[in-house]
């Protein structure tokens, strides 16, 4: 099952991306070949967007804040 944070917002899953320096990663190990970034993303505008989730429609990608990760 997807975590489900809700930011008062949006509902936010985390896809099981996550970003360290600069390259994106699977939580699964599987090789990172395949990217459906909404346009303009991964922004990371704050240096701390460190998580994938579907963003505007649930075809497109968003690198989201820690704290939107459900643990």
């Amino acid at each position: 099952m997807t975590p489900l944070v809700i930011d008062g917002n949006h509902d936010v899953s985390h896809l099981g991306g996550y970003r360290s320096g600069a390259a994106w990663s699977w939580i699964t190990g599987e090789p990172w070949s395949h990217t459906n970034w909404f346009p303009g993303e991964p922004l990371d505008n704050s240096g701390n967007a460190h998580y994938l989730a579907p963003w505007v429609s649930p075809e497109s990608w968003n690198d989201i804040f820690p704290e939107y990760v459900a643990e």
